[in-house]
C-alpha cells in the first residue's frame, strides 16, 4: 500500500519537475553580454568617432542560437526602431546563427547618426536570453554654436 507520505512527496516532484528542468535549460544556454563606447564625452559635431562595441559569451554548456532578430538597443529607456536594421548589417560568420559553447561574438557599430544631439545617453542592449547594464556618455554643446 502507498502512503500519503509518498504520494505527497511524488505530487510535490513532479509539481517541481518543471522548474527543474527549466533551470538545467537556462544554465545549458546561460549568455553574458557588455556593451562599451569609445569615450565618455564628445562634442557636438564631432561624433564620428563615437563606437559602441558589444561582446556576446556563450557560458552554457551546449551550442546556441544567439537569436539575432531579437536583439535591441534601448537608448534612454527607449527600445531604438532602428535596431533590427543596425544588428542585421555587417560581416558575419556562422556564430551568429550557431555560438558554440564557449565561445563569443564581438563587433562594433560606428553609432554617431543616433547620438548627434548634446545630452547624456543611457544605453543598453538585450535580445533573448540576455540584457546588459546600462553604459552612460555625454554629447557636449559645441562652444561655436
Amino acid at each position: 500500500m502507498i502512503s500519503r507520505r509518498s504520494v505527497l512527496k511524488l505530487i510535490v516532484g513532479l509539481a517541481l519537475l518543471p522548474a527543474f528542468l527549466s533551470a538545467s535549460k537556462q544554465e545549458a544556454s546561460k549568455l553574458w553580454a557588455a556593451i562599451s563606447v569609445s569615450d565618455p564625452l564628445f562634442e557636438e559635431g564631432w561624433t564620428k568617432e563615437l563606437m559602441i562595441h558589444f561582446t556576446l559569451v556563450n557560458d552554457g554548456t551546449t551550442t546556441i542560437d544567439p537569436k539575432v532578430g531579437t536583439w535591441k538597443l534601448v537608448v534612454n529607456g527607449e527600445e531604438l526602431a532602428d535596431s533590427g536594421f543596425i544588428f542585421g548589417n555587417g560581416i558575419r560568420d556562422t556564430r551568429w546563427e550557431v555560438l558554440p559553447a564557449g565561445d563569443r561574438l564581438r563587433f562594433t557599430y560606428a553609432l554617431e547618426q543616433y547620438f548627434k544631439k548634446p545630452g547624456i545617453y543611457r544605453v543598453s542592449w538585450k535580445g533573448d536570453g540576455f540584457e546588459t547594464l546600462p553604459i552612460e556618455f555625454r554629447v557636449m554643446p559645441n562652444k561655436k554654436n
